[in-house]
């Protein structure tokens, strides 16, 4: 039977709908705007940023750099090690189960350069000063091994990033009197790690120590270990804010540094679960240093890594095994391919835990009795070029 319809009670129906769906969409209109200021806002100011770039290949160009060799390149592959794990005598002087050291280890892996660190003390005193001696015992015994050594000037008291007093007192005892320059071993010094640039102290400081040591050892290859320019500015926890993205600031450095030592980090940061393709950041990376720094001096990556998933890292990443293998993968995937005869190399950061618990970026622990896989992947690469 049909039924006469009611006007009065369709409009009521019609306005209901309108109110209802009505608010829906303009809803849904306002999370829509909202999203699509907020995307605006992230890609205008990530664009231009290595890990924006590298999270999402597509979004850019990987041009590789035009000082391409035809000839495939001899680096470097190296660690970041402690000074007192691989002086014999050391409270800190590491031995596996086989009897061997962090130098035979090493060796075995095919590393060939050390970036010697030295922010720990050899005695109960936390002694982290050494004679010729205890130098010549270490270096040549790399030299064997065909290791060379980059030498940090640091101690547990010298590596703020702003450059205390006690700075080139120390350079010309750490360095200059302990003769150590004078082992055929020793491949550079890098005066001082992560400074701070636009200070003024800061650069008259480290252009000191050059001058110190090239007065004394005019051969000696020198750089500095990477560097930040300070905002002045605080996180909300109090935390200075550090700018590591001004590559274009590293030519303060130039006049006394024979080669660029830079710091790659990154691989093991997710944005929304996603993280970046390290071989993609690897060339990115490089591309921007080289056109910020516009030198044709040689560079060294000094330090990269990720986190293995044994703990938090100082970056409050915690990565895991298979990231950190993928990380070293990429990189030196990059550098094979890039067969750019201006990277000299690249230095993982790094070998082993410097304390008695584990290290978020190791790649070996238990005394250097297990490995993790990025350190065999090190390998492959180290040794294939070796042979």
């Amino acid at each position: 039977m049909h039924v006469a319809s009611n006007p009065l009670l369709l409009g009521k129906t019609r306005v209901f709908i309108i109110l209802k769906y009505g608010k829906t969409t303009i809803f849904l209109l306002l999370v829509f705007v909202l999203l699509s200021v907020s995307l605006y806002y992230l890609v205008n100011k990530y664009t231009y940023s290595t890990y924006f770039r590298a999270l999402i290949p597509f979004t850019t160009q990987t041009t590789i750099s035009s000082k391409v060799s035809t000839k495939p390149q001899k680096i470097f592959y190296g660690v970041n090690i402690e000074m007192s794990q691989i002086l014999p005598g050391s409270k800190n002087y590491i031995v596996n189960s086989k009897g061997e050291d962090l130098i035979d280890v090493a060796s075995k892996l095919g590393i060939n350069i050390f970036r010697i660190t030295n922010s720990t003390g050899i005695d109960s005193k936390n002694t982290a000063m050494y004679s010729q001696k205890q130098w010549d015992t270490v270096l040549n015994k790399m030299q064997k091994k065909n290791i060379k050594a980059l030498i940090l000037i640091e101690s547990p008291t010298i590596y703020q990033k702003y450059i205390t007093s006690d700075y080139l007192p120390f350079v010309k005892k750490y360095v200059i009197r302990s003769g150590v320059l004078l082992n055929p071993d020793v491949y550079g010094v890098d005066l001082y790690n992560e400074p701070v640039i636009n200070s003024y102290t800061n650069i008259a400081q480290m252009k000191n120590a050059s001058a110190m040591i090239k007065s004394e050892y005019p051969k000696t290859n020198v750089t500095v270990g990477w560097w930040a320019t300070d905002t002045f500015q605080k996180d909300r926890k109090g935390k200075e804010i550090y700018d590591w993205d001004n590559y274009r600031a590293g030519t303060q450095l130039n006049s006394f540094i024979d080669f660029y030592a830079i710091h790659m980090y990154g691989f093991d940061k997710p944005t929304f679960g996603i993280y970046p393709d390290p071989y993609t950041f690897t060339q990115i990376f490089l591309n921007d240093v080289e056109n910020g720094l516009q030198t044709n001096k040689p560079i060294l990556i000094e330090e990269f890594g990720a986190a293995n998933g044994d703990t938090l890292s100082d970056q409050d990443t915690l990565g895991s095994p298979h990231i950190q293998e993928n990380t070293y993968q990429g990189v030196y995937e990059a550098l094979t391919k890039r067969n750019d005869k201006q990277i000299i190399g690249a230095v993982a950061y790094q070998f082993i835990s410097r304390v008695t618990g584990p290290d978020a970026w190791a790649i070996a622990k238990n005394n250097g009795n297990y490995l993790f896989p990025a350190a065999y992947i090190l390998q492959n690469y180290a040794k294939q070029q070796s042979n």
